[in-house]
Parts: C-alpha cells; sequence; structure tokens
C-alpha cells in the first residue's frame, strides 16, 4: 500500500493502492465521526467474515432478464475486443448504486438483483438500517459487503453506535473520502457532517474535483451523497444549501453523474447546470429523453429504491426525465473503451424500466 501526501494540501493525506486507489482526507477534523478510529483502511478487519458464509447459486437457477443480458453484454464486450485487437480496450467495467435499504425482505431481493448483475463495485447511498443497529444489514449485505462502497444517511447518523459501527466495517476514518476505478474517480460527500464552504469537507471536495479534474486518466468524475440535492419525491424537502454550495464546484470541474438517496423512489434529472439567479430552477443544458454527448452540467439519479417504504411522488419538476416506485438497482456500465456511460434501472422483478446513456 502506498501512503503519500497529497501535493500542495497538507491536510489531505491519500491512502491508495494500485487496485482500489482509496483515498481518504487527512486526519484531525472538528467532527464527532474524527472519533470513529478504522483499525484498517482497507476493510480487513470487518467482524463479519465475507469467506465463508457467501451464497453461491448453481449455474442451472433460473435466469432472469437482466442476468441474461448481463452474459451477452459480456460477450459483446469480449468480442469487441478480440475484434479490434486492441491489449487496452476496456472489457466490461460495471457497478451498481442504490439506497434507502432497511432490513427485508424487500432488500433481500435487492441483494439478489446485485449478485446476479455480478457488478465489480457497488455504491451504497445512506440510510441503510431504520432500527437500533445496523448488524441485520451488515449480514444482509455480507455477500456483497467487498464490493461496497457507502456513504452515510441520516438514519446512519442519528444514532453513534450505528455510524461507529458502519465506519469500522467499511474502514473509514472520515464520512467523505475518495477513490478510483478504472476511469472513473468517484468522491463520496456526507450531508451528515458540516459542509459549508469554510469546512474541512468543502477544502477536501474543491481540491480533489480540482486534482482529478486534471487528471488524463480519467474520463468520468461521480459524486455520490444521501440527502437528494434536487428530486420531485413528495417528501423529504430538497437539501437546498447543500446544493447551493456543491453544485458550483460540479459545474466548474466537470462532474458528469451525480447520485443521491433519501426520496424513497426512483429519479433521473436531465443534465442540469446550476442557476446562480435561482437554484430550485437549474439549467437544463440537455432535453434528450435519454441520450446525452459532450453534455454540459451533470446527470442526477436518485435511487432510494433498496428495500425501504416507498415516500411518493410529488407534482412533476421541469428538470425530471423520468421517475417512479420500484424496487430495484442503477446498474452502470462503461463501455466504448471506456468513452460511454451506460445507465439501466433494474427492477428486482428482473425488468428494465429506465436505461439512459452519456458519450465524450
Amino acid at each position: 500500500m502506498l501512503i503519500t501526501l497529497s501535493e500542495n494540501y497538507s491536510n489531505a493525506l491519500s491512502v491508495s493502492d494500485k487496485n482500489n486507489n482509496l483515498i481518504f482526507p487527512g486526519v484531525g477534523d472538528e467532527h464527532d465521526d474524527d472519533k470513529v478510529k478504522s483499525q484498517s483502511t482497507t476493510g480487513e478487519d470487518k467482524s463479519n467474515s465475507n469467506t465463508d458464509s457467501k451464497k453461491s447459486y448453481s449455474e442451472e437457477s433460473k435466469k432472469t432478464e437482466f442476468a441474461k443480458k448481463v452474459e451477452k453484454d459480456k460477450q459483446k464486450s469480449d468480442d469487441d475486443n478480440e475484434e479490434n485487437n486492441d491489449p487496452s480496450s476496456y472489457a466490461r467495467l460495471n457497478f451498481v448504486a442504490v439506497g434507502d435499504w432497511d432490513c427485508n425482505s424487500k432488500a433481500k431481493k435487492t441483494i439478489k438483483n446485485i449478485e446476479e448483475l455480478d457488478p465489480e463495485l457497488a455504491i451504497g447511498l445512506g440510510d441503510y438500517s431504520y432500527s437500533g443497529s445496523v448488524g441485520c444489514w451488515l449480514k444482509l449485505v455480507n455477500p456483497i459487503s467487498d464490493k461496497l462502497k457507502i456513504t452515510m444517511g441520516n438514519h446512519d447518523a442519528e444514532s453513534s453506535k450505528k455510524l461507529k459501527d458502519l465506519m469500522k466495517y467499511f474502514g473509514l476514518e472520515k464520512q467523505y473520502y475518495s477513490f478510483n476505478f478504472e476511469n472513473i474517480h468517484f468522491i463520496s460527500l456526507s450531508t451528515e457532517v458540516p459542509y459549508d464552504d469554510d469546512s474541512k469537507q468543502y477544502e477536501f471536495a474543491t481540491y480533489d474535483l480540482e486534482k482529478y479534474s486534471n487528471d488524463p486518466n480519467i474520463d468520468w468524475i461521480i459524486v455520490f451523497f444521501h440527502r437528494q440535492s434536487y428530486g420531485s419525491g413528495s417528501s423529504p424537502e430538497n437539501e437546498e444549501k447543500f446544493t447551493e454550495i456543491y453544485h458550483p464546484l460540479f459545474n466548474e470541474f466537470g462532474v458528469n453523474l451525480v447520485l443521491q438517496g433519501h426520496q424513497h423512489i426512483y429519479e433521473r434529472m436531465y443534465p442540469l447546470s446550476y442557476n446562480e439567479e435561482d437554484d430550485d430552477k437549474p439549467y437544463i443544458t440537455d432535453d434528450s429523453s435519454n441520450d446525452y454527448k459532450n453534455i454540459e452540467g451533470a446527470v442526477f439519479v436518485t435511487v432510494g429504491t433498496g428495500g425501504s417504504f416507498p415516500t411518493g411522488l410529488g407534482s412533476t419538476s421541469d428538470y425530471t426525465a423520468e421517475r417512479f416506485i420500484k424496487y430495484g438497482v442503477l446498474n452502470v456500465d462503461i463501455v466504448n473503451n471506456g468513452r460511454t456511460l451506460k445507465g439501466e434501472f433494474y427492477g428486482n422483478d428482473g425488468k428494465i424500466y429506465d436505461d439512459f446513456s452519456m458519450d465524450k
């Protein structure tokens, strides 16, 4: 493991390895989450074993629509790479994202959905347990825990024990951090600790986004957090102050995709640019239904569909491209030698309910 102090930033400590590239902000902060100490930045000291208890599914198990599609996509990617004879061509590269899980039968189906999609990475968008403990949820996600990167939700931070258990299990020192995954840079922000423009989180985010927006090896920048910036669910309300502070940063440094939860619905927005005159009405930079090329602004997607009760739909906003109430996950594939991002919402019933693509 390589540990280096980030250039020109004495408060940001980078912790990375060749494959995972996990980057933590520096130790020492004013927040309560600093009191949570990780035993391992790689998550190797998790209290539950990730190996012995994983379930295996036989080849004869019934394949759903999306499982068949995954196999077809994998084969097509392999065929394309062989035909191009290009050793630098990307094989299938994908991740899933979902938040607002709970510990129930619907969440179990979400886990099965993820297992059958077999992503390289899974992003948790917060609110994992709605009880006083996260033990049940940690047991539930054990089969995919080695693929999980998480952000904290309001229900995770409401209990110091829940927060401490999650931070320890996933090897986190801070609620905000970043990491590289092939040609993607992910940055996890927290809506549950101070985020004003004089906070250390804002300082970290500014430094991090500026650095990786200028990295020639990074084609995509993806931000994820819990409380939604934009949304048309009936509740909870949008996190307007957070949006006012961070959406301009997303514009400035070319963030491509923003993933959020909190509202227990699925909602995809058109590509949006920040409107300084009225932050409730962001500029729509491309009103195509689902196919975007060289866009300005970022696509915001709410995926609060992990298993918790639906919060309902409010009046449709002008910036909403698609929305519905279903349980499932957002699956994102990076194809076309890393230059195309394809997103699809896979319901836990095996159907695809939304799809979109972004081209560089």
